[in-house]
């Protein structure tokens, strides 16, 4: 995105400030809406006046029953999710369930499709914090999340700032990949700001262009049951693509957008050999035998299923950094995998209760932040499992042939099985945990003391 290419006199400064800073979500659902007849008292002569003139027009911002839009005001959260759902045209929803956010509150809906989109999780204590405001660091994160762009980046591009020290390491890597694309610049005197707040101005202009640049390009639709793609060289795609019929093979691809494995591809097959995504991977469609991905890349794969379980077996050198999974699905490692497989997996608070996730292979770490659901691991291993405090009702079946390395546990849970557990840390909330064979360490965190 070429900022610079703004022309508003005398706000190139200015412009520069707020590069990344905008992504989403502005105007309450119960605040009136701007009017169009001219633009309210205090946008007049705003250096963002023509992008929140239009977006008023266009339905996507809202104002106060004052006719005012308070452009320099800062964004709360819920203000984020209502104006990226706005503008996203996000409608789908998850079934949330955190402890500061009641059904009543005008932000219930919106966090519901914000869960559902992937951009929103929340935090680790089971809150949304819907009335705090959102930092740059914050949107870096959003904004890599909504748009699905590089979460792999190592981040040696946000260390062209002057205060790279203050940005958190749980961002690094999405500033840099922001950095990379040219979407964000920092500020004239060389620093990034992370812990700076955005307002509502500078959310609707990055906003603006950030959809205007990366969704200037028709997705590539693949709908029917074929083999796509050069036998000996890797074609780049430069936007998201679509499968949406089973049967269909992708090979030596390079797709710099997401990529969505969509409905239409039903209980079907699809096989992606050689293909790097670097986006998002969205899997809408597939059935208990279905996607392959052999010698791929696969920066994040959102497993996102309306009704029944999606297999997904990854083989060769394949990798897939970081696995969300919404809905009922087996991920299985297939045997000689060379690549690093499954690395970080999560089973998001929006899968279902009483869904069933089967893991086959080695697994660095597994997060589990979904309630009522049972998981099982019949053969492999994963280093770290993490069940938080919305974890509640979880049932874990650990296979003969299977291990977990470490387990800490914020919830009451049900461990079945032979398996072997290392070591298992269990806070005050997982009192009343039940091991079938128990682990070979025991550690009571409200005592400190092994058991």
């Amino acid at each position: 995105m070429n900022v610079g290419r703004f022309a508003m006199h005398n706000v190139r400064v200015v412009i520069t400030a707020v590069l990344l800073i905008a992504l989403i979500g502005l105007g309450a659902g119960n605040y009136a809406f701007g009017s169009a007849a001219g633009a309210p008292s205090d946008l007049v002569g705003h250096w963002a006046e023509p992008q929140l003139e239009q977006w008023l027009k266009d339905g996507l911002l809202t104002g106060y029953p004052d006719g005012r839009v308070e452009p320099d005001r800062l964004l709360t959260r819920a203000e984020w999710m209502a104006l990226a759902n706005r503008a996203q045209g996000y409608s789908a929803t998850s079934d949330i369930a955190f402890s500061d956010l009641s059904p009543s509150a005008w932000e219930y809906e919106d966090a519901r499709k914000a869960v559902k989109a992937g951009y929103i999780i929340g935090y680790g204590d089971g809150t949304i914090r819907s009335g705090s405001s959102i930092s740059r660091q914050e949107a870096a994160v959003m904004l890599v999340r909504m748009f699905g762009l590089d979460s792999k980046a190592d981040g040696a591009a946000a260390s062209r700032f002057t205060d790279t020290a203050s940005i958190a390491g749980w961002s690094r890597a999405a500033v840099s990949a922001l950095v990379g694309g040219n979407l964000i610049a920092g500020y004239p005197d060389g620093t990034f700001k992370p812990k700076a707040f955005v307002t509502r101005a500078e959310a609707v202009v990055m906003l603006d262009n950030a959809m205007k640049t990366l969704h200037s390009a028709a997705p590539a639709v693949y709908d029917k049951p074929g083999i796509y793609g050069s036998v000996n060289e890797m074609t780049a795609l430069e936007g998201d693509v679509v499968i949406n019929a089973a049967g269909v093979t992708l090979q030596n691809m390079n797709i710099k957008g997401k990529l969505i494995l969509a409905e239409g591809i039903g209980e079907g097959d699809v096989v992606l050999n050689h293909v790097t995504v670097q986006g998002d991977t969205r899997v809408q469609g597939g059935g208990e035998h279905s996607i392959h991905i052999a010698d791929s890349v696969m920066a994040r794969i959102i497993i996102d299923k309306k009704t029944g379980t999606v297999r997904i077996v990854v083989e060769g050198s394949t990798s897939a950094a970081a696995v969300d999974i919404q809905s009922p699905a087996v991920l299985e490692e297939a045997a000689g995998l060379s690549g690093a497989g499954f690395t970080a997996v999560s089973l998001a608070n929006a899968l279902p209760a009483h869904s069933a996730v089967t893991l086959k292979g080695k697994f660095d770490s597994v997060t589990i932040a979904s309630s009522q659901i049972e998981v099982s691991v019949p053969q492999g291993s994963i280093d770290q499992l993490t069940a938080g405090s919305q974890a509640q009702g979880l049932s874990l079946n650990v296979g003969t042939d299977a291990k977990i390395v470490s387990m800490v546990l914020d919830a009451i849970v049900k461990v079945l099985g032979q398996g072997m557990i290392e070591k298992a840390t269990l806070s005050e909330h997982a009192k009343g945990t039940s091991f079938e064979k128990q682990p070979v360490q025991t550690v009571d965190t409200s005592s400190q003391a092994p058991a």
